[in-house]
C-alpha cells in the first residue's frame, strides 16, 4: 500500500494527462455519455490540460481540432474544449463509445478484449499518426526558464 501523503502529492502547477479507461460517472467528467443518457459505461481516452495553463494549451488544442474529423472517423462520440456539452474546462479531447454497443455482439472475453484494445488502438493511431500531436504536448509542461515560447510562464 502506498503512504497516504504519497497520493497526494502533484507538482506545483499541474500540467496535464492523457486517461484511457472507462466512464463510470459522466457527471464528474461533466459530459453525456455515448448514447446521451444519464446513465452508462463508456470506453474512453480523454487529454486533459489545467486551465491554468492558459496559451500553453493552445498548441495542442489546435493539433486536436485538426484531428477530431479522424478521431470520430475511428469510432464514437469526440468532444473538444469548446464543444457545448463538453462541460469540463480540464478536458481538450474526449473520445468516448457505449461498452455495450462495442462488445455485446461479441461471444468470449478474448473477442471483447481485442475489440476495445482495436477501439483504444484506432483513437491512439488517428491522434499520433503523423507525430503532430505527439510534438504538442510538451508545450503544456511549463519550462522554469519560460523557454517553451510566448505565452511561456515561470513556475513559482
Amino acid at each position: 500500500m502506498l503512504p497516504p501523503r504519497w497520493l497526494w502529492t502533484a507538482p506545483r502547477l499541474w500540467s496535464g494527462a492523457i486517461t484511457i479507461g472507462f466512464l463510470l460517472d459522466a457527471w464528474d467528467h461533466k459530459v453525456p455519455f455515448a448514447k446521451g443518457g444519464k446513465t452508462g459505461l463508456d470506453l474512453m481516452l480523454r487529454i486533459e490540460a489545467a486551465p491554468a495553463l492558459g496559451t500553453l494549451r493552445q498548441s495542442t488544442l489546435e493539433v486536436l481540432k485538426a484531428k477530431a474529423a479522424a478521431v470520430r472517423a475511428a469510432g464514437g462520440e469526440v468532444r473538444l474544449l469548446d464543444d457545448p456539452k463538453n462541460g469540463n474546462r480540464h478536458t481538450l479531447l474526449i473520445a468516448q463509445r457505449d461498452l455495450g454497443e462495442l462488445v455485446s455482439e461479441l461471444r468470449s472475453e478474448s473477442e471483447q478484449i481485442a475489440a476495445i484494445y482495436a477501439q483504444i488502438n484506432a483513437w491512439l493511431q488517428a491522434l499520433f499518426d503523423d507525430g503532430a500531436l505527439a510534438r504538442a504536448l510538451p508545450d503544456l509542461e511549463p519550462s522554469p526558464s519560460g523557454s517553451n515560447g510566448v505565452g511561456a510562464r515561470t513556475v513559482p
